[in-house]
């Protein structure tokens, strides 16, 4: 038998968005005609990463769990406890025909979005975040700020494109 190949979503940008009355949030056209309905599903699976909801592709946080986590008959306690923080601890989203979410109280309250419903969605590559918009402004700011140390550790600890075929201009 053979495995399906991991699909590795890409999400970049920013989207300033309102989350409705309703607890709804519209997810981009931009972010869905991106995604597959046949492997990425329709619906996002959600998990927080301290107080922001990370907002992941069904299908990929589907396989990316179960190579992470394979079967397990006895788990060890910290083996359980991730499972826990990544699954019981999760939301799925299915979204309607017209691209919203419902977001759960119980996400809202724990990522402290119940109050601000002024928020900004943003591109991290393989997953979406879900930032309170003035938080974000701060973070964007501090990036900007940064972006000079920041592209330094990139270029020492990242892996590179192989440049060795690439003549300097002149």
């Amino acid at each position: 038998m053979v495995e399906d190949q991991l699909r590795i979503p890409f999400f970049f940008g920013e989207h300033e968005l309102t989350i409705d009355p309703k607890n709804r949030l519209l997810i981009p056209s931009q972010v869905r005609k991106n995604l597959d309905p046949e492997t990425d599903g329709t619906s996002f699976f959600v998990t927080l990463k301290g107080r922001i909801p990370w907002f992941y592709p069904r299908g990929f946080y589907k396989q990316l769990l179960n190579m992470q986590i394979g079967p397990n008959l006895t788990p060890s306690e910290p083996l359980q406890r991730y499972t826990h923080l990544k699954l019981a601890l999760a939301d799925e989203l299915e979204w309607d025909n017209q691209g919203r979410v419902v977001l759960p109280p119980g996400l809202l309250s724990r990522a402290e979005l119940g109050k601000d419903k002024e928020v900004t969605l943003i591109g991290s590559k393989d997953h979406l975040e879900l930032w309170n918009r003035k938080k974000w402004i701060e973070r964007r700011n501090q990036l900007i700020a940064e972006s000079a140390e920041i592209e330094d550790w990139a270029l020492t600890t990242l892996r590179q494109p192989d440049s060795a075929n690439t003549k300097e201009p002149g």
